[in-house]
């Protein structure tokens, strides 16, 4: 029973994390779309940007890969 009671503490402990990064996750594609937004609305023409694997949400990179 002791197990089962110490197994729950960590879930619960756990629990803040996983909310934590569903949050930040949340608030990276919003500033994503901002930006993305502000990008399209520039007077200047079309841009190029080039995406670096480290720029990429670990989220999405993971979305993209085969396999």
């Amino acid at each position: 029973m002791n197990e089962l009671s110490e197994l729950n503490e960590i879930i619960v402990k756990n629990a803040n994390l996983e909310d934590a990064f569903v949050k930040e996750a949340l608030e990276r594609i919003k500033s994503y779309e901002t930006f993305k937004k502000q990008f399209n609305q520039d007077d200047l023409g079309p841009k190029r940007i080039t995406l670096y694997t480290e720029d990429i949400p670990y989220y999405k990179y993971l979305a993209n890969v085969e396999g």
